[in-house]
């Protein structure tokens, strides 16, 4: 059994049940015991306490997984970096203080969690392992159309903070095959390329079909929602029982608004939470996720379990999970013309539509379940702390 540390750059709360939280399944499903450092955007106390009645928060232990929230959202937004980093050190070196030896050190990132891992890991005496989310060498550059100088300068400094990470771990995390140049990952000792967290098992196969098709994720720009939205608009005539839902987090709504241009079978939505999150899967004709950069996308993976068809763009580490024809279609990233084909195709022919999704939910279960979530993960684990000089 080990011992590790877990920082999440949050702020999103986890889920209150342990078998829909990746930390659970760390391992042999709870072998390992794991302490969460978690910034949320709760304000009080009473906000965390609503979420898990009956706790200590801000320190809640649901098995073998010990939560220790920050409060991130009390401070200021120019604070809230610092208050951040602030709390990742404290606690984490409290931790280190406390109980057995810490043995490794798993950060969700490389920028701000990374920078505190690296220091915790020396501190503590811990391995190191990254798990890499994104797609490093786009960070930043494509979350709106026209990328500022500090957006610029943003993808800079969270390169060589990428580098100064890598270095330093016993084990990383990769979602698709050239995530990372594998010039920086030769010296790496234990490598794993594998899926998010999604639990999977607990999305029920759906058959129901209620015509629209879905989106859901932010920013609207890296996730291709204009592209989406125009290509809707050229099917629409050929659909005229379809709607198509845009769910998410928008602070710039107004140039959705301005895209949408009052079409009558277009609605942008609030971001939702978890479970309302697969409801809608559970009942849209299709969910599309036409990004501009993507190294994998759970809500593939999510549709996949409820046994829909999936249309992505084919960029990044989305043609890992999704081979066209098979368990979804891919259009070419960026190409309006090809997503409203596909689209079109999905939406007019059922028989392909339940073709997708019922291979789409046989390979899901089959290749990115929990239990092979938690097989990575052990390999990964066990594997970087059998280097030499690593506790035991």
């Amino acid at each position: 059994m080990a011992r590790l540390l877990y920082l999440t750059p949050g702020p999103v709360p986890p889920s209150a049940d342990p078998e829909r939280a990746a930390y659970f399944h760390f391992g042999a499903r709870g072998e390992h015991t794991v302490d969460v450092l978690c910034p949320v955007w709760w304000r009080s106390n009473e906000e965390g306490l609503a979420n898990y009645p009956g706790s200590d928060f801000p320190t809640v232990r649901l098995g073998p997984v010990t939560y220790h929230f920050e409060l991130e959202y009390q401070h200021a937004p120019a604070l809230r970096t610092l208050a951040r980093i602030r709390f990742y050190l404290r606690k984490g070196t409290e931790l280190g203080r406390q109980g057995p030896p810490i043995d490794a050190i798993i950060c969700y990132g490389t920028n701000t969690v990374g920078l505190c891992s690296i220091l915790l890991a020396r501190r503590l005496g811990a391995r190191l392992i990254p798990e890499i989310p994104g797609v490093p060498a786009k960070a930043f550059v494509l979350d709106t159309p026209r990328p500022s100088v500090k957006n610029r300068l943003r993808l800079k400094l969270a390169t060589r903070l990428l580098h100064a990470v890598v270095k330093r771990a016993s084990g990383v995390h990769t979602l698709f095959p050239g995530q990372v140049p594998e010039s920086l990952l030769g010296h790496v000792p234990v490598r794993r390329i594998s899926h998010s967290f999604v639990p999977i098992s607990l999305i029920p196969q759906s058959n129901t079909d209620e015509r629209f098709v879905l989106f859901l994720g932010f920013p609207w720009y890296l996730k291709g929602v204009d592209l989406l939205i125009e290509a809707f608009r050229s099917i629409a005539d050929a659909v005229p029982d379809v709607r198509l839902r845009i769910v998410g987090h928008f602070p710039d709504r107004e140039e959705l608004e301005r895209r949408v241009a009052g079409h009558p079978r277009i609605s942008i939505e609030k971001a939702v939470k978890v479970p309302v999150a697969h409801d809608l899967i559970s009942r849209c004709s299709v969910l599309v996720l036409p990004s501009r950069t993507e190294a994998m996308g759970r809500v593939l993976l999510e549709a996949m379990a409820a046994g829909k068809p999936v249309v992505a763009s084919r960029v990044d580490g989305i043609p890992h999970y999704v081979t066209h024809e098979a368990n979804g279609l891919l259009f070419e990233c960026g190409h309006v013309e090809d997503l409203a084909h596909q689209l079109r195709r999905v939406l007019t022919d059922r028989d392909l539509a339940h073709r997708l999704g019922h291979t789409g939910h046989a390979m899901v279960r089959e290749k990115w379940s929990e239990e092979r979530f938690s097989e990575v993960w052990e390999e990964l684990i066990l594997g970087a702390l059998a280097r030499p000089g690593a506790r035991r």
